[in-house]
């Protein structure tokens, strides 16, 4: 009875698919969730798992798209990919692969153990670092791009830009033509450098309120 309640209130464009299906079982074309489940394979396209997967790996963040608003749309794309276990942590790599900023991505690459929270942390670090750094020069009625030239070049354990592109570059100080040779900083100096830095700070911290 509620098979025919349902076919008769869809009306005759339902009814003309439901005598296209066939039932494995005689009877199950008047049982009201068997002909659901039919009308569901028929009509709900099959899911492409490879497409779905594609979408996630080719999303990047888009001009003017905060962080927040990248990673929320990547995890609803991930819902669709069937990733399991492994969601956070293909989201982080794709937050790393596919954001904007060069030196976003350069920080987050700098880390061996990055987790997902950890990246959204930095990135949010690192946009702050950046609106500073514009409001400041807008204060100034300086040039935006000087400003991030000279945050781009300002040494910590080699500066951003010797980490991006392997060199320094040239800004309005006088600069020797040795300091402009291409040089690659090794991994382990960054993170040797990083850990004395940490064991400063954290010495720093433990003399300030133990005297």
């Amino acid at each position: 009875m509620k098979a025919a309640i349902f076919l008769h209130l869809a009306g005759p464009e339902v009814l003309e698919v439901f005598n296209t299906l066939s039932f494995d079982v005689p009877g199950d074309e008047k049982k009201l969730n068997k002909l659901i489940e039919k009308f569901e394979a028929q009509c709900i396209p099959r899911k492409n798992l490879t497409w779905e997967r594609h979408v996630f790996n080719t999303r990047n963040q888009q001009p003017g798209e905060t962080i927040d608003q990248y990673v929320t749309d990547l995890r609803s794309k991930a819902k669709t990919c069937e990733f399991g276990a492994l969601t956070d942590s293909l989201i982080k790599d794709r937050l790393v692969g596919g954001v904007v900023s060069d030196k976003t991505r350069s920080c987050l690459l700098k880390q061996a153990d990055l987790t997902l929270a950890g990246a959204l942390d930095k990135a949010e670090k690192a946009v702050q670092t950046v609106k500073s750094l514009l409001c400041k020069a807008h204060a100034e009625r300086k040039d935006y791009h000087l400003a991030l030239l000279d945050f781009r070049n300002t040494p910590n354990i080699g500066s951003p830009a010797q980490h991006l592109m392997g060199q320094r570059t040239k800004t309005l100080l006088p600069t020797t033509q040795k300091l402009l040779i291409p040089k690659t900083i090794p991994p382990s100096s960054v993170k040797s450098g990083l850990l004395q830095q940490q064991s400063y700070q954290k010495c720093d911290t433990q003399n300030r309120y133990h005297p």
